[in-house]
């Protein structure tokens, strides 16, 4: 009768999200509007009470026609010349009213729009021989402005996105390996603070988030140094966002992505703890971030090949073209989770085991710095997972949301496995299932609804489980804290799953258009292209690691002696020791 008990349980739980689907329906609905530029790079948006316009210029423009209805119902039409997109093109008569208003403090810089929707601007190129090129690159935009909710909101995001690193993973991470390696493992991730930070201003940032919409692998460096980013060349503060996030200062949106650049690296820590040397770590630390993590950063998030319609997405097919498809990834399944955990593993294995690995108990030395890591890290991730909306709106809130109902449904269903496979939940147990919530949801928490979060929830702490339980140990790799078996697998898990369950009604892909997944939508390619950009992310992350560990073995040793291992990576590489208990 026990048994028996324990399986209706699970079943039931399984089978809960099941009466949500039938109560959400597949539905067809318009495309939603998606008030930014697209790969041409228009943006428009406010300054001193006007509405400024940006693009790039695309190879042999003569010149440029802007069309806009004016406050009279008549179309207006003005001239630019190549080079003028990207100084600017001001727009201040016959503008329709309440298009723009002057600010009511006149010391500020920056207007604001009180309808975003009323303006459709559109530029149109003309060719060398005076003919409209063919094709010919048109687009639209609305008019922005700086808006301080949105800023308040990617600031908060930012500064708890940075708890999750410090202290959050170190002590989640410090609190499951041995009393004399804490000072060690909480060292990778404030090394990773300390080395991405730096190295984000000089080059990563540049590379990563610049040549917005290029469909490249890697932008330009026209914010080399972040020239341009906190301040416009003769204008003072720069107060144009960036492309993407079209109501934020373009230095908060840095800010806030460096967040991410910083932990996703430090995340790679877990797998190699109590064996690998400290200065190495820092070296690794830079060369990986340059060779993996900025690539997939400005493929994926930057409007390059990944998510861009003309790159990956084209190759199945002109439909996928034309539906504005390609990978979808909101807050960094593929970028952070899949890419850390493959390169953990990969690295795991080229350091090779620890010291008497699967022969000595390896006892965690404070399971209560692991469960006050996991909290810290549930609690940033709502910065991380709905910061990535960037702005303080509904899909914020639609991601906030989300997130918690995957990491406690993950949670949950870990906990109840756990008691029929041991008998016995435990606090590890549990906080790792939470955690592979989180990394599943990650990509999807801005394109899946209530009910795809439970069963991504569900699915993740399933598949992750069989890692950590069975497939480590039949391989028998010292993946020490588990980083493959959570991250790996639950950021794959999570992309696959997020081309499956996302919803049409919520989010959008990089083009602007509604996504279509599996069950809202019918549409299997959506799968195939979250597939072919898991494959990528491995085969960068296995390459990139490959090299990056090359690379550092140039400089310095990777591994620390087999005594320094046996004494302690407190005492031999820090010259510190936790104090006794």
């Amino acid at each position: 009768m026990k048994r028996f008990l324990q399986v209706f349980l699970a079943v039931a739980l399984l089978g809960l999200p099941v009466l949500g689907f039938a109560a959400n329906a597949p539905k067809s609905v318009p495309a939603p509007t998606k008030p930014v530029a697209d790969v041409t790079g228009l943006t428009s948006w406010a300054n001193n009470g006007n509405v400024v316009l940006n693009w790039n210029d695309p190879p042999g423009a003569s010149g440029f026609q802007i069309t806009y209805t004016g406050a009279d119902g008549n179309v207006q039409t003005v001239m630019a010349k190549p080079g003028d997109g990207k100084a600017g093109v001001t727009l201040s008569s016959d503008l329709p009213s309440g298009t723009v208003q002057t600010p009511p403090d006149p010391k500020s810089k920056t207007g604001w729009v009180t309808q975003a929707n009323n303006v459709d601007f559109t530029v149109k190129s003309v060719g060398m021989d005076g003919k409209t090129m063919s094709p010919g690159v048109v687009t639209s935009a609305y008019a922005y402005s700086i808006n301080d909710g949105d800023t308040a909101w990617l600031l908060i995001s930012a500064a708890i996105v940075l708890m999750m690193t410090i202290p959050g993973l170190a002590l989640f991470y410090g609190g499951m390996v041995r009393r004399k390696n804490i000072l060690a493992t909480i060292y990778y991730s404030l090394g990773s603070v300390l080395v991405v930070s730096v190295l984000w201003v000089i080059v990563q940032y540049t590379l990563g988030f610049r040549g917005f919409g290029n469909n490249g692998v890697w932008g330009d460096l026209s914010a080399f140094m972040h020239n341009g980013v906190l301040f416009a060349t003769g204008h003072g503060q720069n107060t144009q966002p960036w492309h993407g996030a079209p109501t934020i200062p373009e230095s908060v949106y840095s800010m806030f992505q460096l967040m991410f650049a910083i932990i996703t690296v430090a995340l790679i820590s877990g797998a190699i703890v109590e064996r690998m040397s400290i200065t190495a770590w820092l070296i690794f630390s830079a060369v990986w971030s340059l060779i993996v993590y900025m690539p997939l950063s400005h493929m994926v998030w930057a409007g390059g090949w990944l998510a861009n319609p003309n790159g990956l997405a084209s190759l199945f097919g002109s439909a996928a073209v034309a539906n504005g498809q390609g990978a979808i990834d909101f807050a960094g399944g593929l970028v952070v989770h899949t890419s850390s955990g493959i390169s953990a593993l990969v690295l795991a294995l080229m350091l090779g085991p620890r010291v008497r690995y699967g022969k000595d108990p390896i006892i965690p030395n404070n399971i209560a710095f692991t469960f006050l890591g996991a909290a810290l890290l549930w609690v940033g991730w709502f910065g991380f997972n709905a910061g990535s909306a960037t702005s303080a709106g509904t899909l914020a809130g639609s991601a906030f949301f989300v997130t918690n109902t995957a990491t406690a449904m993950a949670g949950l269903t870990w906990a109840i496995i756990e008691y029929i496979h041991h008998k016995k939940p435990t606090v590890i147990g549990a906080v790792t299932g939470a955690v592979a919530g989180l990394v599943a949801i990650t990509p999807a928490s801005g394109y899946v609804d209530a009910t795809g979060a439970l069963f991504i929830g569900i699915i993740v702490a399933i598949v992750c489980y069989m890692s950590v339980a069975f497939l480590k140990k039949a391989l028998g790799y010292d993946d020490a804290l588990d980083t493959f078996g959570v991250h790996a697998v639950g950021g794959m898990t999570g992309a696959l799953l997020t081309g499956v369950f996302c919803n049409p009604d919520i989010g959008a892909y990089f083009s602007g258009k509604p996504v279509q997944g599996v069950f809202y939508s019918g549409n299997w390619t959506q799968l195939g292209i979250q597939a072919a950009s898991v494959l990528v992310a491995v085969l960068i992350a296995v390459v990139g690691t490959i090299l990056s560990y090359g690379i550092t073995r140039i400089f310095t040793k990777v591994r620390v002696e087999p005594q320094e291992e046996v004494t302690g990576l407190d005492q031999c590489l820090l010259g510190e020791k936790q104090g006794e208990r």
